[in-house]
């Protein structure tokens, strides 16, 4: 009796993996994700990190036609912000890029300034030294004429003092904004270090069913940094196109390459539940969502 029970039950497999019954996409019911950790240092509000991933999402909702994600605060898949050195050192990089602008910048319009008292001071030494020479043609200046070249002499060494002092000043500012940059640079290679030891922005873990992103300069790398793991989620995998969604490295794009619609167009293939597991393709989410 067991043995027709076996029978009976091969037979039935059979049947189903030449069924249309059992072929299924990954792409047949939407991803529902739900936020994890967001770090406050990232400056980003929960609503705004739901409008990135929502951005991110779009570029593969509109390559498919249909949602392929969906926010649910109880699902399946955890898209988390987690602060690390990276984005501290990027944090302070921009920081002291902003004083050193700001410095550099306050710096200019003094300079501008000084170069400006300079050039009329220079004139008037000029006007000054042309009235001595003109009176000494003269054979001398009468006595109150005199006395006023001379006062005019003393407030001109007066105003060469105060430019002096002005370009001392300038001078110590211009060392210290000289310093900023300096350290603005070790910063960077500091930064850059880092990244090399940890060069992934964002990590999606197939077996937690996690997203986490840990770093990232602006908003559109963020978009494209969350693009490219919920692509992982789905199963696509890297193209070899540096303009690419999937690229391995990240960048600033947020509009998807050819490369990455031929890898979502393999990843919606619709497969045989059977072939799936025999390849070692799981279709867990999908099947989450499936039951909710």
């Amino acid at each position: 009796m067991r043995k027709i029970y076996l029978i009976v039950f091969g037979v039935l497999i059979v049947l189903l993996v030449g069924s249309n019954l059992v072929n299924i996409s990954r792409c047949d019911y939407p991803v529902h994700y739900k936020l994890g950790t967001i770090d406050e240092r990232f400056n980003i509000s929960s609503d705004q990190f739901k409008t990135y991933i929502r951005d991110a999402s779009n570029i593969w909702n509109k390559l498919e036609g249909k949602d392929l994600y969906v926010y649910d605060p109880n699902g399946s898949l955890t898209i988390s912000l987690i602060f690390d050195s990276r984005q501290q050192l990027e944090n302070q990089i921009s920081t002291l890029e902003n004083q050193a602008n700001k410095q550099g910048t306050s710096l200019d319009a003094q300079v501008a300034e000084y170069e400006r008292l300079v050039s009329e001071f220079n004139k008037k030494v000029a006007d000054l030294n042309a009235q001595i020479a003109d009176w000494n043609s003269k054979g001398g200046a009468p006595p109150e004429v005199y006395q006023q070249l001379k006062n005019e002499q003393k407030e001109l060494e007066k105003e060469a003092a105060s430019l002096n002092e002005t370009a001392k000043s300038l001078n110590l500012k211009t060392q210290s904004y000289n310093s900023q940059v300096v350290n603005i640079n070790t910063t960077i290679d500091t930064f850059n270090s880092t990244l090399a030891v940890n060069p992934e922005q964002g990590v999606y873990n197939g077996n937690a069913n996690t997203i986490d992103i840990y770093f990232s300069r602006d908003k559109n790398e963020l978009i494209h940094t969350l693009a490219h793991e919920l692509g992982h989620a789905l199963g696509l995998n890297h193209v070899t196109d540096p303009k690419g969604i999937m690229y391995k490295e990240a960048t600033s794009t947020i509009v998807s390459t050819k490369d990455d619609e031929n890898e979502l167009i393999n990843a919606c293939k619709k497969r045989s539940i059977f072939q799936t597991y025999l390849s070692g393709t799981l279709f867990k989410l999908s099947f989450l969502n499936i039951i909710k």
